[in-house]
Protein backbone atom coordinates (compact mmCIF):
# COMPACT_ATOMS: atom_id res chain seq x y z
CA UNK A 1 0.00 0.00 0.00
CA UNK A 2 2.93 2.34 1.01
CA UNK A 3 4.41 2.10 -2.12
CA UNK A 4 1.02 2.67 -4.41
CA UNK A 5 1.00 5.86 -2.25
CA UNK A 6 3.91 7.05 -2.96
CA UNK A 7 3.49 6.31 -7.13
CA UNK A 8 0.18 7.37 -7.32
CA UNK A 9 0.03 10.18 -3.97
CA UNK A 10 -3.14 11.83 -5.70
CA UNK A 11 -4.95 8.27 -6.33
CA UNK A 12 -8.70 8.89 -4.58
CA UNK A 13 -9.36 5.18 -4.47
CA UNK A 14 -5.56 4.33 -3.52
CA UNK A 15 -5.93 6.58 -0.44
CA UNK A 16 -9.04 5.27 0.26
CA UNK A 17 -7.85 2.03 0.60
CA UNK A 18 -5.15 2.84 3.08
CA UNK A 19 -7.61 4.85 5.35
CA UNK A 20 -9.79 1.74 5.21
CA UNK A 21 -6.64 -0.76 6.41
CA UNK A 22 -5.45 2.10 8.82
CA UNK A 23 -8.87 2.14 10.38
CA UNK A 24 -9.05 -1.62 10.68
CA UNK A 25 -5.61 -1.89 12.21
CA UNK A 26 -6.55 0.80 14.63
CA UNK A 27 -4.37 3.29 13.78
CA UNK A 28 -6.64 5.64 14.08
CA UNK A 29 -4.07 8.25 14.24
CA UNK A 30 -2.80 7.57 10.54
CA UNK A 31 -6.47 7.28 9.71
CA UNK A 32 -6.53 11.11 10.48
CA UNK A 33 -3.42 11.95 8.58
CA UNK A 34 -5.15 9.98 5.26
CA UNK A 35 -7.84 11.73 5.69
CA UNK A 36 -6.59 14.81 5.76
CA UNK A 37 -4.57 14.08 2.38
CA UNK A 38 -7.73 13.43 0.71
CA UNK A 39 -9.33 16.32 2.36
CA UNK A 40 -6.78 18.57 0.73
CA UNK A 41 -7.61 16.55 -2.68
CA UNK A 42 -11.57 16.73 -2.24
CA UNK A 43 -12.42 19.13 0.17
CA UNK A 44 -16.22 19.04 0.16
CA UNK A 45 -16.10 14.84 0.32
CA UNK A 46 -18.59 14.57 2.92
CA UNK A 47 -17.68 10.60 3.55
CA UNK A 48 -14.17 11.40 4.21
CA UNK A 49 -14.69 14.02 6.62
CA UNK A 50 -17.68 11.59 8.44
CA UNK A 51 -14.25 8.87 8.64
CA UNK A 52 -12.06 12.00 9.67
CA UNK A 53 -14.60 12.66 12.62
CA UNK A 54 -14.88 8.96 13.58
CA UNK A 55 -11.23 8.21 13.70
CA UNK A 56 -10.20 11.22 16.20
CA UNK A 57 -13.30 9.75 18.39
CA UNK A 58 -11.98 6.14 18.12
CA UNK A 59 -8.38 7.33 19.16
CA UNK A 60 -10.11 9.42 21.96
CA UNK A 61 -11.81 6.16 23.36
CA UNK A 62 -8.42 4.34 23.00
CA UNK A 63 -6.66 6.80 25.36
CA UNK A 64 -9.29 6.77 27.81
CA UNK A 65 -8.63 3.19 29.18
CA UNK A 66 -4.81 4.01 29.31
CA UNK A 67 -5.57 6.90 31.40
CA UNK A 68 -4.58 9.62 28.88
CA UNK A 69 -7.22 11.78 29.14
CA UNK A 70 -5.14 14.68 27.71
CA UNK A 71 -4.98 12.89 24.76
CA UNK A 72 -8.55 12.25 24.97
CA UNK A 73 -9.61 15.73 25.23
CA UNK A 74 -7.35 16.92 22.06
CA UNK A 75 -8.63 14.09 19.91
CA UNK A 76 -12.30 15.33 21.28
CA UNK A 77 -10.88 18.62 20.12
CA UNK A 78 -9.74 18.12 16.81
CA UNK A 79 -12.94 15.85 16.32
CA UNK A 80 -15.35 19.03 16.69
CA UNK A 81 -12.78 21.36 14.04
Amino acid sequence: MEQARIRWPENMRILEVALDTAIEAGAFKKAAGIAREMLALDSINSGVRERLVEAHLAHARKQIPKGRLDLARKELAQAGE
